[in-house]
């Protein structure tokens, strides 16, 4: 067999297409569904329905694409229990030396496939097969639609982030980290606490399917462990099931002298199923609305082009399957950038602390928060601008008379990554900062200065900040 060739599997298990119906072809190398071609009037029905939970962490690019392959190929699973109806909650993972994600799901699965019983293809689509084998592919495609899997399911995305490496890996050593439980009482509030005592951050977006008060898949961002439990809680007694996985069987099956041969190499498939990842990992990072304005306007030219050049190309693949490949290598370095840019900012208001630097910065002396302070090693991504505002407050001194001075900074459209303030007068008698507000992850910073009594002042002030989206 030439090293271009592959043989594809007699069936696979892929997420259900909306387009989908039991019967239908599908052109499994162009990924398009095409007319009805095996009866669908008796079917066998799995009413009985069971659940299980998974979970993966995800800690570098080689986890997300293990996670990504499981959920887009079902090939060689077991009744498609890896299948994944979605993949739209990849785009919320996230991962650095200083954060990682961990993905928990819980899916309500029939226990087998709904099934066509006794498929047949009809006398005229028979013979075509037999008598051109080419034209009967361009008409009904590889596989047929046999069955189904209805599931109900609910992942939640906990983004973990901290300051310091050495917190987020004495984090993932803990006991609760190890073998997590979070959908549970207990399992939570020991995650929550774990987390805590190493001084690292949660946030987790749920994403979900349909159910009496959700009518769709649907993704809830930005909340605590102890509010995703009591979502999940209430999704287990009103969510409803719907077609998520469907289950292909190839024609072969139905008349043997059509071949499962097609002409591409073997990595053909694994390239597609990271090619789709990549570009929900790099659309909904874009979408967010979360990046530096420099960084927002250079990724989002990128993917207008390579969007624009895969929806052209991408029904062809299997003729070009270098430029697959090609493709492949450019989605994934632009959700990788656009996954650094969107870190940076969430990195900066990480380093915000929720105060904008206040404890750092208050005081006698001053001090500075933000970007590259205390230990902080973020990186700042190349395409993105730097502005620096300095100034002083200074003033000097009235007879009996404690002096104030003070400054509010407003940077609309902005948002302030570092901070510097400093006493001038090196034998700490320029003052106190006892006023403070705004500051890292905001647009505006106020700083207030009182001098001793009978004294002056003097401080110098540095903002760093770039533009938002």
């Amino acid at each position: 067999m030439p090293e271009t060739q592959s043989v594809l599997p007699m069936t696979l298990q892929v997420p259900w297409d909306p387009r989908f119906e039991l019967g239908m072809g599908y052109d499994y190398m162009g990924q398009n569904p095409l007319i009805p071609v095996v009866p669908a009037t008796d079917v066998s029905h799995s009413p009985v329905s069971d659940s299980y939970i998974d979970y993966k962490f995800v800690t570098s690019q080689d986890d997300l694409n293990e996670l990504i392959k499981a959920s887009a190929e079902g090939s060689g699973s077991i009744e498609g229990i890896q299948v994944k109806a979605s993949l739209g909650f990849t785009k919320s993972v996230r991962f650095s030396e200083t954060s990682m994600t961990l993905v928990f799901s819980w899916y309500s699965d029939c226990t087998h496939f709904d099934r066509i019983k006794a498929p047949a293809l009809d006398a005229s689509a028979v013979e075509l097969s037999r008598s051109s084998p080419d034209s009967f592919r361009l008409r009904y495609g590889d596989y047929f639609v046999s069955g189904g899997l209805q599931r109900a399911e609910f992942h939640a995305v906990y983004q973990m982030s901290a300051v310091k490496e050495s917190d987020l890996l004495s984090f993932k050593a803990s006991a609760a980290v190890s073998s997590p439980d979070v959908f549970s009482a207990s399992g939570s509030a020991e995650f929550t606490k774990a987390a805590t005592d190493s001084h690292v951050s949660i946030s987790v977006t749920v994403y979900q399917s349909a159910s009496k008060s959700s009518p769709s898949m649907g993704s809830t961002p930005g909340l605590t462990p102890a509010q995703v439990l009591e979502m999940f809680e209430q999704f287990q007694t009103d969510h409803q099931d719907s077609w998520a996985v469907a289950e292909l069987a190839h024609y072969s099956a139905l008349t043997p002298n059509l071949s499962r041969e097609v002409p591409v190499p073997p990595s053909f498939f694994v390239d597609r199923a990271l090619l789709l990842g990549a570009r929900i990992a790099y659309r909904g990072l874009l979408e967010a609305g979360l990046l530096p304005r420099d960084a927002a306007v250079s990724l989002k030219s990128r993917e207008t082009a390579l969007d624009a050049k895969v929806n052209a190309e991408g029904p062809l693949y299997w003729k070009n399957p270098g430029t697959l490949a090609d493709d492949r290598i450019a989605a994934e370095a632009l959700a990788k950038d656009a996954r650094e840019a969107t870190e940076f900012l969430h990195r900066v208001h990480i380093l915000g602390g929720g105060d904008g630097g206040y404890s750092y910065i208050v005081g006698r002396q001053g001090g500075e928060a933000g970007i590259g302070s205390h230990g902080d090693q973020t990186g700042v991504p190349a395409d993105i601008k730097i502005s620096v505002d300095t100034f002083d407050l200074k003033g000097d001194w009235e007879f009996a008379t404690q002096i104030t001075r003070h400054a509010d900074k407003s940077y609309p459209g902005c948002t302030i990554i570092y901070l510097q303030a400093r006493n001038n007068w090196p034998e700490d008698t320029g003052g106190t900062l006892n006023n403070f507000s705004g500051g890292i992850g905001g647009d505006r910073v106020n700083f207030g200065c009182t001098s001793d009594l009978t004294r002056g002042l003097s401080w110098s002030f540095t903002v760093k900040y770039v533009e938002s989206e």
